[in-house]
């Protein structure tokens, strides 16, 4: 509740982008309604232990990284400041909880050991708690490296430019937008103070930069109201809400069906409960019995809901999506969902009891301790409302039908669809270069002569170069101006997607 999240954008994005390394700088030294403010980005890198290779997932950080967040160490240290000082000098990782368990075995030794990642050494001086995996939720870094690491470690994606931006290395470029911000507020400080501060200072840097920052602008959040970033979250929250519709439905007809039960239940108890009331029970605490029975059984079925919810929790955790890399994805709920959903159980066990019990509690005597049947005029009422809640059961579940079988029929024509090209003679290569130590001219040699070896097997028709396959998630999008259509450089220009080809592209998906 102390952290606020700080967003870079253009003066004509609306996005929320990430910020420079030099404008951080700026920000920490001018603030003053922060205690601590630190910077990270993600990366992709090759690791290399004992002749193995694989991709790991981690996070390039600023040196008040774990302070700011208040994380300490499981075993052994964060970083030093003089880790910080010269770039390329501290190859040092501070592994996750996770990653030190199942790729070192949780060795009690593992500070001072070493592994290759991108072909340079570096050594293990810690381990984070079992309970933190990083910024990015729903994927769980492996491990932290200095940010004066960054030329040997490409940061994965969140790259843009404002301007022309010299510089050797990617620290020293303020056009250079790579790195994520947060912040912790001092005590007593609310974020409209650090809002309006850093703005200010924002604004300062753009009379004293104009040529990086004139049009930059700045956004800032409580970490408490982004769940990812807010341009996915206003994509995603409808999506969610649908889902939340259809559960939704399907409880109700799971409560439609314990109503009638329990109207079902009074109907064959109505000597008993007439019995009751005879012998001197009050209505009320007739209406707490059978409320009683009813809370009891919607707590029992919220509580079998969470056994399964984490065991198939742990089904899908288990199933490891067509990537190269293990992401760490961790989807069990937590106490705020099993919260949610005991408080749910319990209300939803008292309002579709509390009909069932108001009208069992008032049986017509004389007939009831009789026991005469349908006759009586309270089980007739009985009937009536059963008979409304099998209509209501049978008119939401057909919506359910329809609304699935659209979905199935949906994702059966998805697959159907014509990609343009023939799918089942097409086979793709991906390779990462920067990963393995090629500078750009010694990836252009091996992409040429890697090309020619493919082109010269019997099995290969034809070999073409792209930046980015066919429906692949990275982004290679581009930004357009059209004359007439923009008129400055501040105007915002036309996103367009896309990706860069060598000249056989196109005949090697026979277009």
């Amino acid at each position: 509740e102390e952290l606020v999240d700080i967003y870079g954008h253009a003066a004509t994005s609306s996005n929320h982008d990430a910020n420079s390394y030099p404008n951080f700088l700026d920000y920490m030294a001018q603030t003053e309604t922060l205690s601590g403010l630190m910077a990270y980005t993600n990366f992709f890198a090759n690791l290399s232990i004992e002749g193995s290779s694989e991709l790991v997932i981690g996070e390039i950080v600023s040196e008040d990284y774990f302070g700011v967040l208040g994380v300490r160490p499981a075993l052994g240290r964060t970083f030093s400041p003089e880790e910080f000082q010269a770039m390329g000098a501290s190859p040092v990782a501070v592994l996750s909880h996770g990653f030190w368990q199942t790729r070192f075995g949780g060795d009690p030794d593992i500070l001072g050991r070493t592994f290759r990642l991108n072909g340079i050494v570096y050594t293990a001086v810690g381990v984070t708690p079992a309970s933190f995996g990083g910024m990015f939720p729903a994927v769980t870094s492996q491990m932290w490296i200095p940010l004066s690491m960054v030329d040997e470690i490409e940061p994965l994606g969140n790259r843009r430019t404002s301007g022309p931006s010299p510089g050797p290395t990617v620290l020293e470029r303020r056009g250079t937008h790579f790195l994520w911000l947060k912040g912790r507020m001092k005590p007593g400080v609310e974020v409209e103070a650090v809002r309006a501060e850093l703005q200010g200072i924002g604004a300062r840097l753009s009379a004293e930069y104009p040529e990086t920052n004139e049009f930059e602008r700045l956004t800032i959040l409580r970490t408490n109201d982004v769940s990812i970033n807010p341009d996915f979250d206003k994509t995603v929250a409808p999506a969610g809400l649908v889902l939340l519709g259809a559960v939704g439905l399907v409880l109700l007809v799971a409560c439609a069906n314990l109503a009638n039960m329990l109207l079902a239940r009074a109907s064959a108890r109505r000597r008993e409960l007439a019995v009751r009331i005879a012998v001197g029970a009050s209505r009320g605490r007739q209406i707490r019995q059978m409320l009683t029975e009813s809370l009891m059984l919607a707590l029992l079925g919220g509580g079998v809901a969470m056994l399964l919810a984490v065991w198939l929790a742990g089904v899908i955790a288990g199933y490891q999506p067509p990537l190269p890399i293990d992401l760490g994805v961790d989807i069990a709920p937590d106490w705020r969902v099993m919260a949610f959903t005991l408080v749910v159980a319990g209300v939803t066990g008292i309002l579709f009891g509390l009909v069932p019990a108001m009208r069992a509690s008032r049986p017509n005597l004389v007939p009831a301790l009789k026991d005469s049947g349908d006759e009586a005029s309270g089980a007739r009422r009985l009937v009536e409302l059963r008979d409304a809640l099998v209509v209501v059961q049978v008119t939401v579940s057909v919506i359910l039908l329809v609304a699935g079988s659209l979905m199935v029929r949906s994702l059966s024509a998805a697959g159907r669809i014509d990609f343009g090209y023939d799918v089942s003679r097409t086979a793709f290569l991906g390779l990462a270069m920067e990963m393995n130590g090629y500078d750009a001219e010694e990836a252009g040699s091996f992409y040429a002569s890697g090309k020619l070896r493919l082109e010269a097997l019997p099995e290969v028709e034809a070999v073409g170069l792209a930046s980015r396959i066919p429906l692949s998630l990275n982004n290679n999008g581009f930004g357009v101006f059209i004359e007439g259509h923009q008129s400055s450089s501040s105007d915002r220009p036309y996103g367009i997607d896309g990706a860069s080809i060598d000249e056989d592209y196109l005949g090697a998906l026979g277009l």
